[in-house]
């Protein structure tokens, strides 16, 4: 029995090799392709990621090449058109506006206009400001550029008639309307150097009724920190006086503003401006 048990076991054993053979044979089969297949992927995904590389380096040259030539042209051409501006701007005052562009109606919005209705009128071949002969009170309006801690000058034209007892006042200004102005008062007889609106100093003067007459106000700083403030007046169409007719020192520094124009119609009939023109003193 033991000779019969000990054969079957052999006999089963021997039948039991090729099995495992069998069965052992096709796993390894399995694991060789699918090593196979990821390494070809791989392969392959490395060339695609290697060859847009390669072209863009390639472009690189010809993007800065490009973009440096246009550049320096424009560059060049732009210079010259502003130093001639520059040089026609020295030839004259910083603002002069004798009127004749401006259209007929509402003032445009280069003025500010800080009471009265003062319009744009056309009369014959010449353009004015008129500031109405009602209301009946002091008006004003800035216009040109803003001066700080500089001397500048101011300069206008002015048209007044007298009614009776009754005659207008008139003005130019700087620094805005709480600065310096030399105005004319015909009813008094006096050109005056105002602060604010605060008399400073006065000096007789003759005007003459419906007629054009300039005024040319100039402040400049001083010694200590003074400022001199300087007027004159005198007819249109004659010479511009070469002295100052009036002076005040002020002992504190204007504060900063535009120039400006003062007119009252206490007559009763409408007032008229020209010739505006606002510069920096010249040294």
């Amino acid at each position: 029995m033991r000779k019969i048990a000990f054969k079957t076991l052999l006999l089963s054993v021997a039948l039991g090799a090729p099995v495992l053979a069998a069965t052992t044979a096709p796993t390894s089969k399995a694991k060789a392709p699918a090593k196979t297949s990821k390494a070809k992927p791989k392969a392959t995904s490395t060339k695609k990621v290697v060859t847009p590389v390669k072209a863009k380096s390639k472009t690189a040259k010809p993007v800065t090449t490009s973009a440096t030539k246009p550049v320096a042209k424009p560059v060049a051409t732009k210079t010259a058109p502003v130093k001639a501006a520059v040089a026609t701007q020295a030839t004259g005052p910083l603002y002069q506006n004798d009127l004749q562009k401006l259209e007929a109606g509402k003032l445009p919005d280069e003025f500010l206009v800080l009471g009265g209705d003062f319009l744009v009128v056309k009369d014959a071949d010449n353009t004015l400001i008129e500031l109405p002969a009602e209301p009946i009170d002091a008006f004003g309006l800035l216009y040109g550029p803003t001066f700080k801690n500089e001397g500048s000058t101011a300069s206008a034209r002015f048209f007044g008639t007298k009614k009776g007892r009754r005659a207008p006042a008139f003005g130019v200004g700087l620094y805005g309307i709480s600065g310096y102005k030399v105005r004319l008062s015909p009813a008094a007889g006096k050109l005056e150097i105002l602060k604010d609106e605060m008399i400073k100093a006065d000096v007789p003067f003759e005007w003459k009724s419906e007629s054009w007459t300039r005024l040319r106000i100039q402040a400049r700083p001083g010694e200590n920190g003074q400022w001199k403030v300087q007027g004159r007046a005198w007819p249109d169409g004659e010479k511009e006086p070469e002295t100052w007719q009036i002076e005040w020192t002020d002992s504190e520094a204007p504060p900063s503003g535009r120039a400006s124009l003062i007119g009252a119609p206490y007559s009763g009939i409408p007032l008229r401006f020209d010739d505006l023109m606002a510069d920096k003193v010249k040294p």
